[in-house]
C-alpha cells in the first residue's frame, strides 16, 4: 500500500459527555472524499476495526515505502566506528516527567539507573524533570494558544503528558525517557551511531514496538525536527474528540497510535530524516540499552482528569 492510496485525513468521534450522539469517519482513497456516518451502536466496532486495519496497513508503508523514513538496526550500531562519529546534533538531554519533585518509590530505580549511566558517572548528559507546574508554566510562555485552546481542555492528564512530550522533542530536542523506563547502559553510542549515519541535519527516532507500530515511552530527536513541527503546529489541535473509551482516546489523540499515524503520513521527501530503532534495542533484553518495570500506574492513576 502507498502512502498516496489511503489517508487518513479526519477521524473523529464527537459527543457531549457520555451522551454520543454520532460518528464521522473520513478517509481519502484515491484523492476522493468518503464520509460515513455511523449509529452509535455500530461505533466502537467500525472505529476499533477502522483503526486496527489502518494501523497494519501504516506500519507496513512506515517500513516500506517513505524515503525519509529509515531503519536503525543493531548492525548499524555495531559497525559504528565512534572513532570517527564525531558529528553531534542531538542535544545530550533527558528528560522526564512527574507531577512534583517526589519521584515515587516504584520508579526510584529506574530513575537512578538513568542517573547511573548517563549523569553521574560521565556527565554526558545534562537531566531534567518536568513537573506538572514546570510544563504549565512552560506552555503558556511559549505555546499559549495551543495551551488555551487545546492542551488545558484535555480530559486526561495522560494526554497532557503525551502531547507536551512532542513539544520538548521540538523546542528543545534530545532524549525523552518515561518514568518506568531504566538503563541497562549508557545511552551516549546511540545517539552517537544514529547521528555518524545521518545524512542530514534533522533527526528523530521511534521504538519499533510489536507486533506493529511505534511507541512514544522513548524519544530521541534533534531540536525542530519537522515531523515535530506539524505534530504541534497542526496535527494535535485536530486530534482532540472523544473516541467512546479512555484508552482508545488517548491512543488515538496524543499516544502511540496517534504517532504510528503521523509517522505513516509524513512526506517522502523531507528534510527531517526518520530512524525506526530495531526492536531490540529497545526490548530489555541482552543488545537493548533500556529496561521496562512492571510497575506501571493504575487505570484510575492514568485517566486521572
Amino acid at each position: 500500500m502507498d502512502s498516496s492510496d489511503l489517508k487518513l485525513a479526519i477521524f473523529a468521534f464527537k459527543g457531549r459527555g457520555t451522551e454520543y450522539m454520532s460518528t464521522e469517519i473520513v478517509l481519502m482513497v484515491h484523492g476522493r472524499r468518503l464520509l460515513y456516518c455511523l449509529s452509535s451502536r455500530r461505533t466502537i466496532v467500525v472505529i476499533t476495526i477502522v483503526l486496527i486495519v489502518f494501523t497494519f496497513a501504516s506500519v507496513y508503508s512506515i517500513r516500506h515505502s517513505s524515503e525519509a523514513i529509515k531503519y536503525f538496526s543493531v548492525t548499524d550500531l555495531l559497525h559504528t566506528d565512534f572513532n570517527t562519529a564525531t558529528k553531534k546534533l542531538i542535544p545530550r538531554l533527558i528528560h522526564q516527567t512527574w507531577r512534583n519533585h517526589t519521584i515515587p518509590a516504584q520508579w526510584q530505580d529506574t530513575v537512578n539507573s538513568i542517573h547511573e549511566y548517563n549523569t553521574n558517572s560521565n556527565n554526558t548528559f545534562e537531566y531534567r524533570l518536568w513537573t506538572n507546574q514546570m510544563i504549565i508554566k512552560f506552555m503558556k510562555e511559549n505555546y499559549f494558544r495551543f495551551y488555551q485552546e487545546t492542551f488545558r481542555k484535555y480530559p486526561y492528564e495522560i494526554q497532557k503528558i503525551d502531547a507536551f512530550r512532542y513539544f520538548l522533542m521540538y523546542h528543545f530536542g534530545g532524549v525523552y525517557i518515561d518514568m518506568d523506563i531504566g538503563c541497562k547502559k549508557a545511552l551516549w553510542p546511540l545517539p552517537q551511531s544514529i547521528e555518524h549515519k545521518a545524512s542530514g541535519v534533522n533527526v528523530a527516532v521511534f521504538p519499533e514496538t510489536r507486533p506493529f507500530g511505534v511507541s512514544n515511552d522513548f524519544l530521541i530527536s534533534t531540536v525542530r525536527h519537522p515531523l515535530y513541527e506539524k505534530i504541534i503546529h497542526q496535527t494535535l489541535s485536530r486530534w482532540k474528540y472523544n473516541f467512546l473509551s479512555n484508552y482508545l482516546t488517548v491512543m488515538v489523540t496524543t499516544g502511540p497510535l496517534f504517532l504510528t499515524l503521523q509517522l505513516y503520513l509524513y512526506p517522502n521527501k523531507s528534510d527531517g530524516t526518520i530512524y525506526i530503532l530495531e526492536h531490540a534495542l529497545y526490548n530489555g533484553r541482552s543488545q537493548s540499552f533500556i529496561r521496562h518495570t512492571q510497575v506501571r500506574l493504575t487505570a484510575v492513576e492514568l485517566f486521572r482528569i
